[in-house]
């Protein structure tokens, strides 16, 4: 869907945000699930859920879709399942706890949001997703941590993927599968 890029180019272009800026990164991640419109949404790394909320939200605006927020970490998973619960009972969601590699599903997914550590199971999350025609995939820190996520922009180059790089909240990589 490249369609996405020209959207993210048309709305931002070159200059206008900042590294500064007090503009929300998880809103833009949540703007990309209402323009893409995705049925699964996978976020890796959901931490206590504040991207999750947004994620979920974008999803509960569309109208269909689900989220799975994967998480190591039982207490962040609790709050995050707190976050989504008050936001969206009932809604079309899950906190998946335990380790990410063995707990995915081979389900095709349309979104992913990875902002895992250490980073350089960037790639490795990426090698363990199923991604159908069109998905969307959205990683968060690469400027933080260039080195460790270079290989995964490569990467995704090397697969015919095309690639944004967005320098806003430490960075983000933009990609979309042909």
């Amino acid at each position: 869907m490249s369609g996405v890029l020209e959207a993210i180019r048309g709305e931002y272009p070159n200059g206008t945000l900042m590294t500064a800026t007090t503009w929300n990164g998880a809103a833009f991640v949540a703007g990309l699930v209402n323009l893409k419109r995705p049925y699964r949404v996978v976020e890796v790394g959901a931490n206590v859920g504040v991207t999750s909320a947004f994620l979920a939200n974008a999803i509960r605006d569309n109208g269909t879709g689900l989220l799975l927020a994967y998480e190591l970490d039982l207490a962040n998973c609790l709050e995050a399942r707190n976050r989504l619960a008050a936001l969206w009972p009932e809604g079309s969601w899950e906190v998946v706890e335990g380790n990410f590699f063995e707990t995915v599903t081979p389900d095709p997914v349309d979104f992913a949001f990875i902002d895992i550590d250490p980073k350089e199971d960037y790639t490795k999350a990426y090698e363990a997703l199923t991604f159908a025609p069109g998905a969307v995939i959205v990683a968060h820190d690469i400027d933080l941590y260039p080195a460790e996520i270079i290989p995964f922009a490569e990467r995704l180059k090397a697969d015919g993927w095309n690639t944004l790089t967005l320098p806003w909240e430490r960075g983000f990589l933009v990609a979309v599968k042909p």
